[in-house]
C-alpha cells in the first residue's frame, strides 16, 4: 500500500492516469466515482501477481547460475527467504533420477508436472532426503528443458494500435495495463539480451547501458559499460578484485610453464 501511494498505481494505469488528470475530474460527481471503480483492486491479486514474477525472477538468475557452473549456489532456491509458494523449479536434480523410483508417466512428458510429482512423493516420504548440500544430478544437463520452461513462466503480451500523445501518430506497441506488465517486459529484454549458454563467461560486448544481474550478489543494476560484470557494492567489488587477481596469478603460472 505504501508502494502503491508513494511511486503509482499498479493497475489500469493509463485510465486511472487520465482520469484523475482529466481537467473535468471532480470528488463531488461521477467522475470520482468512475475513478474509484477502475482503481480498486485487491491485494490477493497484487500479491499474487507479485509472487509470479518473483518467483520467475528466481529462476531466472538460478539458470544463469547454473550455466556458469554455479549450480550448488541455487540448491536452496526453492526453500530459502521463502516470500511466496514459488514453484519447484530444481528440487527434482537433488534426488538420483533411479532413486527414489518415482512414476512420472501422468505428467506425458511436462517437466513442470514432473517436479510437482516427485516433490509431492519427497513430502510423503522424509526418510528419503538427499544429503544436503549439492545436486545429485546436475541441472545443467537438463538445460534446454528448463529453458524452455522459463519462457512458459512468462506470460503472453497483446500488441496492438496506439495513439501515441506526444506526437499524434499512430504506433504498434504492446498493450501495458499494470507495472507488472511493465516489469515482465524489463525481464524478457533482459533474457533476450543474454548470450546462449556456450558463449557465458565471454565477452558482453554492446551489452552495457542495460540491467543484468551481478556476478556475485545476483542482484540486478544497470551496467555502465559493456565490461561491467559486478554491481557497486563493496563486497561485490572485492570479490571482482579476487577473481582478477586469480586470473593474473593463473596467466603468471602458464607464463612460467610455457617458459620451462
Amino acid at each position: 500500500m505504501d508502494w502503491c501511494r508513494n511511486v503509482m498505481h499498479p493497475y489500469c494505469i493509463d485510465e486511472v492516469y487520465n482520469e484523475l488528470t482529466d481537467e473535468q475530474f471532480d470528488l463531488t460527481d461521477m467522475t470520482a466515482e468512475l475513478a474509484v471503480r477502475d482503481a480498486n483492486f485487491s491485494i490477493h491479486r497484487f500479491i499474487e501477481d507479485l509472487g509470479k514474477l518473483y518467483d520467475t525472477a528466481r529462476f531466472y538468475t538460478a539458470l544463469k547460475r547454473i550455466c556458469e557452473g554455479n549450480s550448488d549456489e541455487t540448491y536452496h532456491m526453492y526453500d530459502e527467504d521463502k516470500r511466496f509458494p514459488g514453484l519447484p523449479y530444481l528440487e527434482r536434480y537433488k534426488y538420483n533420477r533411479e532413486f527414489p523410483d518415482v512414476d512420472v508417466t501422468a505428467a506425458k512428458g511436462d517437466l513442470l508436472k514432473e517436479m510437482q510429482i516427485e516433490r509431492d512423493y519427497m513430502e510423503t516420504h522424509p526418510n528419503e532426503q538427499p544429503v544436503d548440500g549439492y545436486f545429485a544430478v546436475e541441472p545443467f544437463d537438463d538445460y534446454e528443458r528448463l529453458r524452455n520452461l522459463l519462457m512458459e513462466s512468462v506470460p503472453d503480451f497483446r500488441l496492438q494500435l496506439k495513439l501515441n500523445p506526444k506526437t499524434g501518430r499512430m504506433i504498434f506497441a504492446v498493450d501495458v495495463e499494470s507495472v507488472f506488465d511493465i516489469a515482465w517486459l524489463t525481464l524478457t529484454h533482459m533474457m533476450a539480451e543474454d548470450p546462449v549458454e556456450e558463449h557465458r563467461g565471454g565477452s558482453r560486448k554492446g551489452l552495457d547501458g542495460i540491467m543484468i544481474a551481478c556476478q556475485y550478489c545476483g542482484e540486478f543494476f544497470i551496467r555502465r559499460s559493456n565490461r561491467q560484470e559486478y554491481c557497486d557494492k563493496k563486497e561485490c567489488q572485492k570479490a571482482r578484485n579476487a577473481k582478477n587477481q586469480r586470473e593474473f596469478r593463473n596467466r603468471k603460472m602458464m607464463e612460467k610453464a610455457r617458459k620451462k
